[in-house]
């Protein structure tokens, strides 16, 4: 009787086939959740110009109003402002979408290469200071965005709260002149984006910047801003008298000296300005991610796939082995063969369809834009693609055996017995 070598052939096989499973898992972790260039991929496969006309407006208000400037800007100017924001940061979003991508993938491939053990160390805040977060990329996308109306606010704020007894009638007209003067505005404000920028990113403890107007005041520019537009649309108490044009710049004139020696000579810009908690927040959030990738739990848990894979691999030699030994006929081998990873790569392919429609469904479930939903469907199917492809190699290794081992039993003696030379040899 042969049943006890098929007890021991088929607990072999079911060894045989757990680690097979096992394997295909590991190798798909291996490749999707494990590699850097797969999680690189995958982010650059999200669509930045479809996503950037779907940014939210309610978002964009959240975090702009979180800037103390903004929250003090007048209702109408700042929705105003606000729509105009959300416009220009999609174009941003648009137009440095291929640099962006490129910065997400530099900066992914030191992590994954600590993570992984292939470095010793890693600096999480130095990476992305390097990378997403470099002056130069954040610099570049905040022109883009174009946030010069905070300084223009800041001033008409500041301009404002100095003008006082009889010459608050200027104070309608200040909003307009600034706006005006926007090239002086643009070329300051170029020279200190920089810091701005290093110090809402954390990069810098403080923020106290002071910019000089002391030419500004001196310039004729001013002095014609102002009057252009107190021409344009004279204070009532002014037009009541009838002046006509001169007159109405004598009076003008008699103020101007005035009000130019009410400016301040010179802005500040600190941390009260963009709002203290900010930089704060951000430099948390970097510091706890680098404490959280330093633990070393998780450096263990990233290394138990290798681990298992190890174990899986000598499982599967052992079954092999174990299974040639038992069963030393060709065509014996074979079926056992053909049959467990036929069932196995059967198996694996079922589950991927079932994982697949599950994750589809629930992707579906939840309300999100259609730029996320269409990349997180993709990643899904990106994600099982490589269990997938296992799954078919073993199908395609189980049918080869099964074949194998008809094409090779028909080409047998029928009248004798399968000879020695049809087994393997030990």
């Amino acid at each position: 009787m042969n049943w006890p070598k098929d007890i021991a052939v088929g607990l072999l096989s079911l060894l045989l086939f757990l680690s097979l499973s096992t394997l295909g898992l590991v190798f798909t972790v291996n490749n999707t959740v494990l590699s850097a260039d797969f999680v690189a991929s995958q982010l650059n496969n999200l669509d930045m110009l479809s996503l950037a006309d779907e940014v939210d407006e309610a978002l964009i208000r959240e975090i702009a109003e979180e800037i103390t400037i903004v929250a003090q800007m007048p209702e109408k100017a700042k929705d105003q402002e606000i729509k105009a924001l959300v416009e220009r940061t999609q174009d941003a979003l648009a137009k440095f979408e291929p640099q962006i991508e490129e910065e997400i993938s530099n900066a992914i491939h030191p992590i994954y290469d600590y993570l992984l053990g292939e470095s010793p160390n890693l600096d999480l805040k130095d990476t992305l200071y390097n990378t997403v977060l470099s002056t130069d990329l954040t610099v570049s996308i905040v022109k883009k965005v174009d946030l010069y109306f905070l300084v223009e606010y800041f001033v008409i704020q500041e301009v404002t709260e100095e003008i006082s007894g009889g010459m608050t009638f200027l104070t309608e007209y200040v909003e307009d002149v600034v706006i005006k003067l926007e090239p002086w505005i643009r070329s300051e404000m170029d020279d200190i984006i920089a810091p701005i920028t290093d110090y809402i990113l954390g990069k810098s403890q403080g923020l106290d910047i002071v910019i000089s107007i002391e030419k500004l005041k001196e310039s004729p520019d001013l002095y014609d801003a102002l009057w252009e537009a107190l021409r344009k649309s004279p204070p009532t108490e002014l037009a009541d008298l009838g002046l006509n044009e001169s007159e109405l710049q004598q009076i003008f004139d008699l103020f101007y000296e005035d009000f130019v020696r009410l400016i301040p000579s010179t802005f500040e810009i600190n941390e009260n300005l963009l709002g203290p908690g900010m930089s704060a927040q951000i430099t948390q959030a970097l510091a706890d991610a680098d404490k959280a990738l330093e633990n070393e739990q998780i450096r263990n848990y990233i290394a138990y796939p290798q681990t298992v894979f190890t174990i899986s691999i000598i499982i599967l030699l052992l079954s092999l082995a174990g299974i040639i030994l038992i069963n030393r006929r060709v065509r014996g081998v074979s079926r056992w063969l053909g049959s467990t990873f036929l069932t196995c790569g059967v198996f694996e392919l079922v589950s991927v369809f079932i994982i697949k429609n599950q994750l589809q469904m629930q992707i579906a479930a939840v309300d999100m834009p259609s730029p996320i939903r269409i990349w997180l469907e993709q990643l899904a199917s990106n994600s099982i693609a490589p269990l997938q492809t296992f799954s078919i190699v073993l199908i395609v290794l189980g049918a080869g055996f099964q074949i194998f081992s008809f094409i090779y039993r028909q080409n047998q003696p029928t009248s004798e017995p399968e000879s020695e030379s049809s087994s393997f040899t030990v």
